[in-house]
C-alpha cells in the first residue's frame, strides 16, 4: 500500500513536471515573438526563469521520490526473506510431523467412519465422538 502511494505520487510528479515542460516551451515561444517584434520581454523572461527553477526542484523531487522508493521496495524484500527464514524451524516441523501428524493419520487408516456431536452450553462443553473400526 505504501509503495503504490509513492508510485502514484511519483507518476503526480511526472505529469506536472510535463505541464511545467510545457509551459516553458510556450513561455520562449511568447518571448522569441516578443522578441521578433521588438517589445519588451523582461517579464516573460522573469516567469521563464520561476519555471525553470520549479522544473529543477520538480526533478529533484521526483529523483528523490525513486530513491524513496527503490529503499521500501528493498525493505520490503528484506523483510519477507527474514519472514520466510526465520518462521520454518525445520527440526521443529520434523518431531512433528513424526511424532504427532503420522501416528494420527496411521490412526485414522482403520476408521471406516468417524463422527462428532459437541454439546455448548454456558459452562460446559460436551464432545462425543463415534467411531468404526476396521481390523
Amino acid at each position: 500500500q505504501r509503495l503504490d502511494s509513492l508510485k502514484k505520487d511519483i507518476q503526480t510528479k511526472e505529469q506536472e513536471l510535463k505541464q511545467l515542460e510545457a509551459n516553458i516551451r510556450s513561455l520562449e515561444e511568447e518571448i522569441s515573438q516578443l522578441q521578433v517584434q521588438s517589445l519588451d520581454t523582461y517579464p516573460k523572461e522573469q516567469k521563464l526563469a520561476v519555471l525553470e527553477a520549479e522544473t529543477e526542484t520538480k526533478k529533484e523531487i521526483i529523483v528523490f521520490s525513486e530513491e524513496k522508493l527503490k529503499i521500501e521496495e528493498q525493505k520490503l524484500k528484506d523483510i519477507i526473506q527474514r519472514s520466510r527464514l526465520s518462521k520454518i524451524d525445520f527440526p521443529l516441523v520434523k518431531v512433528y510431523l513424526n511424532e504427532v501428524i503420522y501416528p494420527v493419520l496411521d490412526g485414522l487408516e482403520e476408521n471406516k467412519a468417524l463422527g462428532i456431536r459437541s454439546i455448548f452450553n454456558q459452562d460446559v462443553i460436551e464432545v462425543e465422538l463415534f467411531s468404526k473400526s476396521e481390523k
